[in-house]
């Protein structure tokens, strides 16, 4: 009886002990590889989705995919992506690279030696995109015309020469106004159409306000003197300028209506 027992228990499968793999411990080395999708934006009519891929630390990339065939465009550290109403450009934001912006910060580098931005802007129809170096801000209107108004880089001031100096005191007007304590001029504007790249420069630009149409555009002066100042509208297609007021002061908040016949 006991032999036959044990030729019984021989003949059963026992089933394999193993162990359970031990749990792998995440490190800083493993978030820094995750990578989050983000602004995912589709243009009007549909053919186009853009959408933007960033890494926890590090410089993330804006992709443009064509819905038709799958092909894809990438913008290198692009962001705040736009389309036109046409659906014919898209215009973003390309940030400084990452390890530059890091080291000027580290460095403690004055604000006119930070790396700065650029202005990405992609021809869908083409298919190609071209950067703007040293943009600091841009603009597109709500229902815009593929013309967009952005804000170069100011260049660095020089300090001025004493003879130069000497010689502006000289030149001085007792006429001409007084300028006010707080008065300071604006920065350029340019105006640019998307299709043909011509590009009209505004001087001395203290703020401005689109029409939701975009067909037109107002703009506050603000001159070195004083004696320019005022505001400015221009209107599609030629955007050629039309004074509203003209005299020294500080003309801010602008606000126009929808169709741009209305200014506040």
């Amino acid at each position: 009886m006991r032999a036959s027992l044990t030729f019984v228990l021989a003949g059963i499968a026992l089933p394999a002990i193993t162990q359970a793999p031990a749990k792998k411990i995440l490190s800083h080395a493993d978030y820094d590889g995750w990578k989050s999708v983000s602004t995912a934006v589709l243009s009007r009519d549909g053919k186009y989705l853009a959408y933007v891929v960033s890494p926890q630390e590090g410089d993330g990339v804006l992709t443009v995919r064509r819905n038709a065939d799958g092909a894809t465009l990438d913008v290198p550290r692009g962001s705040g992506l736009r389309f036109t109403a046409d659906s014919k450009f898209l215009v973003a934001t390309q940030a400084a690279p990452f390890l530059e912006a890091r080291q000027a910060r580290r460095d403690k580098k004055p604000a006119a030696e930070q790396p700065k931005p650029g202005l990405a802007i992609v021809d869908l129809g083409k298919w190609s995109s071209e950067v703007l170096p040293k943009v600091s801000a841009w603009s597109l209107a709500e229902d815009d015309r593929s013309v967009l108004a952005y804000r170069p880089e100011p260049p660095k001031p020089e300090p001025p020469k004493k003879d130069d100096a000497k010689k502006d005191e000289a030149k001085k007007d007792d006429k001409a106004p007084k300028k006010k304590a707080d008065h300071k001029a604006g920065d350029p504007l340019v105006l640019r159409t998307l299709a043909t790249k011509a590009e009209t420069t505004i001087p001395d630009v203290a703020s401005f306000a689109w029409s939701k149409d975009g067909g037109t555009l107002a703009t506050a002066i603000s001159t070195k003197d004083g004696a320019g100042d005022g505001v400015v509208l221009r209107r599609a297609p030629a955007f050629a300028p039309a004074d509203v007021v003209r005299g020294m002061g500080r003309y801010t908040k602008l606000a126009l209506t929808n169709d741009g016949k209305g200014l506040a």
